[in-house]
């Protein structure tokens, strides 16, 4: 009997390639180790991002914390009497991104001859339940002093509680009265 002409038909399988099992019950050959100086990359790869995500997080924290923070501003706004620098009112803003509860306010003024003269929540001073954000209000210095000798500084005060911490803040503006063409002014100023 001869040899067939037909072609044989191959049964031996493929070996595996490198990291997987073999199918023809060889192992396969171990991953090679990584080189020192790879294995160094590595480590301090991972500590970086390690470090960069907790930096991350505080730096999430502060920005939260800023972002959230109640800003009142005070400036003045309009004058009721042009001979009485006290005729002035003042404009408080809440200029943050959260309400501000319960507003007083107060004036303190020095020069002249009065010296450190101070109202709280007196006549035009009433307190303010909720300022919300970027609203307004109006409140005025209850001092009345007209003709007064200059040089005089008002300190202007408003104490708010905010929803976010059990304590009161504060918001300080200083202001220096001016004599003008009718009448005596106040003027922002900063304190010496």
């Amino acid at each position: 009997m001869g040899k067939s002409n037909q072609p044989r038909i191959k049964t031996k399988k493929e070996p595996a390639t490198q990291g997987q099992a073999s199918t023809i019950g060889v192992p396969a050959s171990k991953p090679l180790a990584p080189s020192p100086r790879r294995a160094f990359v590595v480590r301090w790869g991972k500590r970086i991002k390690r470090v960069a995500a907790i930096i991350s997080a505080i730096a999430a924290m502060i920005s939260a914390a800023l972002l959230l923070r109640p800003v009142v501003a005070i400036s003045t706004s309009t004058t009721i009497d042009q001979i009485d620098a006290f005729g002035m009112q003042f404009l408080i803003k809440n200029e943050g991104h959260v309400p501000v509860f319960d507003l007083s306010f107060g004036c303190k003024v020095s020069g002249g001859p009065l010296h450190d003269v101070t109202t709280q929540n007196g006549a035009g001073q009433g307190p303010i339940r909720v300022l919300w954000p970027g609203k307004t209000a109006t409140r005025g210095c209850s001092i009345a002093a007209p003709n007064m000798k200059l040089p005089i500084t008002v300190e202007y005060i408003v104490t708010y509680g905010w929803p976010t911490t059990l304590v009161s803040n504060g918001t300080t503006a200083f202001f220096s009265a001016r004599q003008g063409p009718s009448g005596t002014y106040l003027f922002p100023d900063v304190r010496d």
